[in-house]
């Protein structure tokens, strides 16, 4: 029977209650010797108390801890904060910042994300990979035009905000 993959989620940016990047690389290299595969890198985003945060919420924020701990480390990581463009996604990967993408928040704003990524990255035959009803209705849609700019549209992110502000 193969083991289970084991992962730990740890805020890894400093502050109150938080360790730095290097007391949280020192515990991954402990943690890894008890069979911990991978660490998921947060920074406790969800306030506008996270330390890494500063005065700019930018894409990828979280995914320097990420790299810092696979790199002192030697562990696999999982890098959260903002990804929500696949080429976002996939370039993390591609530069070595962390060998996982956890895209948590952008999946509730569209739960189609993996395949707009796909079909942005250019995997062959859109829609393939779904089971059969969801493909043909997906391929359907897509061919009418109608509902093809995906969420993370920065026009839609936009609009979004404002009407955050107005309900603010």
């Amino acid at each position: 029977m193969a083991r289970s993959q084991t992962f730990v989620r740890a805020s890894v940016g400093g502050g109150q209650c938080r360790l730095g990047p290097q007391q949280s690389a020192r515990l991954a290299k402990i943690l890894k010797t008890r069979g911990v595969d991978v660490i998921d890198c947060s920074s406790g985003g969800i306030t506008d108390q996270a330390p890494i945060l500063g005065k700019e919420i930018r894409y990828s924020y979280q995914v320097p801890l990420s790299e810092y701990v696979r790199r002192h480390a030697d562990i696999m990581t999982m890098a959260v904060g903002l990804i929500i463009h696949g080429d976002q996604a996939e370039q993390i990967l591609r530069d070595g910042q962390a060998d996982l993408i956890a895209v948590g928040r952008e999946i509730l704003n569209n739960p189609n994300w993996p395949m707009d990524a796909a079909l942005k990255l250019g995997v062959e035959g859109s829609f393939r990979n779904v089971p059969p009803q969801f493909g043909w209705w997906l391929g359907t849609r897509a061919r009418r035009g109608f509902g093809t700019q995906p969420s993370t549209y920065q026009v839609g992110l936009q609009l979004g905000l404002e009407e955050t502000r107005k309900v603010l």
